[in-house]
């Protein structure tokens, strides 16, 4: 086809023209790209044979053959300079070498494992096929051999460089070699150069736009040259116009509502851990629900997911005893159902024991005495309590038990759903009461004044499901409670002397219950009836007076309103495409942007825009409750 259109031809009359202009080097060139081109061409038709395949894929195998490949010019005498990468250095000893960029994991580089094979099944590869894949001690091998080729190239004088800094102004390390230099010859002399003049940026084109983006406000003479350098310039005119919207001060949106309902959909779909996203900062949760960016991260596979088998021994350890027979439960017999659950998980879900690493070992034994410590609490609880389990992983949504939550958007709606750790009962005087239990490996602390500024109402949320439900399991139910209880060992003080009772008695508070009650006599008394103080989430005074996170009946109505005023607000904030970078902060807020995985492409600066979130006592909260209707 070349041949047909005549580009050979063509080539070589170019190459002929740029000879009688005085261009040699460049003319000399387009014989090598001949060249390379049919190398290219040879290298698809072996690789493809006789597979037919689209001209996008053909483009792509093409692109990936060319980026392997490199124009080089051999000196054409001695008094040249030759700039070249080590790989293609000229070894016929030149009076001197400069060695650049001598920095940590760059020369040498750190040779990287990609692809689909790991090095195990690489090496098994290799072994049947040979040349099937250079695996990364070889090609560490072959980059010190290069650091070597390129030290011991000089005939007279070595000049080794490294930087101190990055361009983004974080500090790096020199590379080993250096390190090594140093040892070597300790009386080589070293110089060391400051880069904080500006200018110096300015000697090449990639640098000088690096320089003009990171002054972009300076409107100084040089940065206004350099701005009508790069904005005549092709190839840098849309990255200029991106570094203009960025500066820009005006908030995120979708500026055409109709592609933000198409987005996101009139029937907004989500779990609670997405609301909080989003109430967290509206482009956060863009990035990872709208456009549902993934986060560079290492791959990583951690087989011992703590949270995930404590919520499986527990389900399945309180369905073998459900009511009485829990409670009935001894300790032992306890102990011993934990590590069959253990093991029969370890078995159905990560293949045995076999292969397994002495601290996966040591975190799953580490699991089973924990596991071991929150059951002993639980059983400690419900011989005190009138409640039982009753639920376990109940589902809400449309394929769940209990129907999903839904709030009426200005067109459409929001849609929860999610899955209930546990669901406790109490029967008392022809009432059923309901309480929700979440079980938390990691830390929770219950913040009434947080969920009403739409932070932590998850638990909150799905109690009012399941007292909205038509399911008949539930109709009627009267909402008691939420609870937060912590799946992990908690350090405790004890005094010298403790027997094992007392022992135990501090254990158990140590793990007391985080969460909110129903302000009803019947079931603080259901849910402890020695007012021990010890589970739940409540103080006892000398003069037995109860203290704690509780809430009437008419109270948690006028908060479930609130809850749907506020998933309200955000549905119908989406569909008007109002994604704005605006961080909550305040007391215990105050990292929101600083461990965010799209910090990277947000360009709110520290002075930007936010929502604060005012912290307030429980009482507080629900004064403001009280203080009127939500409409």
């Amino acid at each position: 086809f070349l041949l047909e259109q005549g580009v050979d031809a063509a080539l070589k009359a170019y190459a002929l023209q740029l000879e009688a202009d005085g261009n040699i080097e460049l003319a000399l060139e387009q014989e090598q790209i001949w060249n390379l081109l049919m190398e290219a061409l040879d290298e698809i038709a072996v690789a493809l044979d006789d597979t037919v395949v689209s001209p996008r894929l053909l483009l792509e195998v093409f692109d990936l053959i060319l980026s392997t490949r490199t124009l080089g010019k051999l000196p054409d005498g001695y008094d040249e300079v030759y700039v070249c990468v080590a790989a293609r250095i000229c070894t016929q000893t030149p009076r001197v070498v400069f060695v650049l960029g001598m920095n940590a994991g760059v020369f040498p580089s750190v040779p990287q494992e990609a692809g689909l094979f790991s090095r195990r099944e690489t090496e098994m590869l290799t072994a049947v096929l040979e040349d099937f894949q250079e695996d990364a001690q070889q090609a560490a091998e072959k980059e010190r051999f290069l650091v070597y080729q390129a030290l011991c190239a000089a005939r007279e004088k070595l000049v080794v460089s490294w930087s101190l800094t990055a361009p983004s102004g974080e500090k790096i390390s020199e590379s080993e070699i250096v390190t090594l230099l140093r040892r070597l010859f300790p009386a080589a002399p070293a110089a060391s150069y400051p880069n904080d003049d500006p200018t110096l940026l300015l000697e090449g084109v990639q640098p000088a736009f690096e320089a003009m983006a990171r002054s972009w406000r300076s409107n100084d003479g040089r940065e206004a040259a350099l701005k009508q350098y790069f904005s005549l310039r092709p190839e840098y005119r849309t990255r200029v116009a991106a570094i203009e919207r960025a500066v820009q001060k005006g908030a995120f949106r979708l500026a055409d509502a109709s592609k933000a309902k198409a987005l996101f959909g009139k029937r907004i779909e989500l779990s609670a851990t997405q609301l909080e996203n989003y109430e967290e900062c509206p482009f956060r949760y863009f990035c990872r629900y709208g456009l549902r960016a993934k986060p560079r991260k290492q791959a990583t596979l951690d087989p011992a997911n703590s949270g995930t088998v404590v919520h499986y021994v527990l389900e399945q350890l309180l369905k073998r005893h459900s009511g009485e027979a829990f409670r009935a439960l001894a300790p032992e017999d306890a102990k011993k159902e934990i590590a069959e659950i253990l093991a029969q998980y370890l078995d159905q879900y990560m293949g045995g024991t076999q292969d397994k690493t002495k601290r996966f070992q040591y975190l799953y034994d580490r699991l089973q005495k924990i596991l071991v410590t929150i059951i002993e609490r639980l059983l400690a609880e419900f011989k005190n309590s009138a409640f039982v389990p009753w639920g376990f992983e109940v589902r809400i949504g449309r394929d769940g038990e209990i129907e999903p939550y839904t709030v009426p958007l200005k067109d459409g709606y929001v849609e929860l759903r999610g899955v209930v750790d546990r669901i406790d009962k109490m029967d008392k005087d022809g009432r059923r009461y309901l309480r929700v239990v979440d079980y938390k490996t990691g830390a929770k602390e219950f913040s009434l004044s947080d969920v009403l500024g739409g932070l932590g109402m998850q638990m909150l949320l799905y109690l009012v499901g399941i007292w909205r439900s038509d399911n008949e399991k539930y109709r009627g139910a009267i909402p008691a409670g939420v609870l937060y209880l912590p799946a992990r060992m908690e350090p405790f003080d004890a005094e010298r002397g403790d027997d094992d009772a007392a022992l135990t008695q501090r254990r158990l508070a140590g793990g007391k219950m985080e969460g909110m009650i129903l302000d009803d006599g019947a079931v603080l008394k259901g849910m402890d009836e020695q007012l021990s103080g010890v589970f739940l989430p409540i103080k006892v005074t000398k003069a037995k007076a109860v203290k704690g996170n509780f809430i009437s009946l008419e109270q948690l109505g006028k908060l479930a309103k609130r809850m749907d005023k506020i998933m309200a607000q955000m549905g119908n904030a989406l569909h008007d495409g109002k994604i704005e970078a605006r961080p909550v902060v305040g007391t215990g807020h105050g990292n929101t942007c600083e461990w965010c995985d799209f910090a990277s492409v947000c360009r709110r600066e520290k002075d930007g825009a936010f929502r604060f979130l005012e912290k307030r006592t429980h009482a507080e909260c629900l004064e403001d409750l009280d203080g009127g209707e939500v409409q």
